[in-house]
């Protein structure tokens, strides 16, 4: 159904939710749980109803971005701020900027626009789901090169890859796949960086199965690769899947168990 532009009133209760939310975080006392889980429902049911996407706004030609309360969380100081997000009644998520020569860099929500890294990249674009990563690309010449940036604007993954995977519509995802040369390397949604060295990868049948020369196996959640025929350690050991194991993917694949 269309959503309803917010209000003031709709406004002062969703910060009041944002506010009480992040104060029940700091220490999650039993007797606050209730209330945590009511607040989360409060605002499930105001984004059912209202569009709560940031806006980017315009001052002396230059861009900046407001969330849906007004408040201002990127100033009106870059060329461009190219992806914005849904209001949340958690901490904002660091933003992608373009300033004037071009370059891109991510710069945190606190309305001062604080750099996170430099701006010499050609492009950043949210990997969604993830909460975390960033996908950056350089262009040298007429090759593009790519990497991944965390949310403090740190390399997670050298921007260096031949080709990267954005898996954003890839519902539950559990890692970002990519090359260099003819290796295959990965970084798992926890932050685990395991460097390009695999020959092949493929899905047998829900966990990552990898190949390194001649010998296949598998990647645990903690990057170690363990070979087939290490039964007690597959056993043992939480491996990196293709899809995440949890309800709501189950939901959403209902009826394609053969993805899972």
């Amino acid at each position: 159904h269309m959503k309803k532009k917010v209000t003031p009133t709709v406004c002062e209760r969703i910060q009041f939710i944002k506010n009480r939310i992040n104060e029940i975080l700091v220490d999650m006392l039993p007797e606050n749980k209730k209330e945590y889980g009511d607040l989360l429902n409060e605002f499930d049911s105001i984004r059912e109803d209202y569009d709560l996407f940031d806006s980017v706004f315009e001052e002396n030609g230059k861009t900046g971005v407001v969330d849906v309360t007004g408040r201002i969380i990127v100033p009106a100081i870059y060329k461009d701020c190219p992806e914005l997000f849904a209001y949340t009644p958690f901490e904002s998520l660091p933003m992608a900027v373009c300033n004037f020569e071009d370059k891109y860099a991510l710069v945190a929500p606190d309305g001062l626009g604080t750099q996170l890294c430099g701006f010499e990249y050609d492009a950043i674009s949210f990997i969604r789901g993830s909460r975390n990563f960033y996908i950056c690309e350089k262009k040298i010449g007429d090759k593009s090169l790519f990497g991944v940036l965390d949310n403090n604007g740190e390399l997670v993954v050298p921007c260096e890859m031949d080709e990267l995977e954005d898996p954003s519509d890839r519902v539950g995802s559990t890692y970002v796949y990519f090359t260099k040369g003819n290796k295959i390397g990965f970084l798992t949604m926890g932050g685990c960086y395991i460097e390009p060295q695999f020959d092949d990868a493929d899905i047998c049948p829900k966990f990552l199965y990898v190949r390194k020369g001649d010998v296949g196996g598998f990647l645990s959640v903690d990057g170690e690769f363990i070979e087939e025929n290490d039964k007690e350690k597959i056993k043992n050991k939480e491996l990196l899947t293709y899809w995440s194991m949890n309800d709501y993917v189950h939901e959403l694949l209902d009826g394609h168990e053969g993805l899972v």
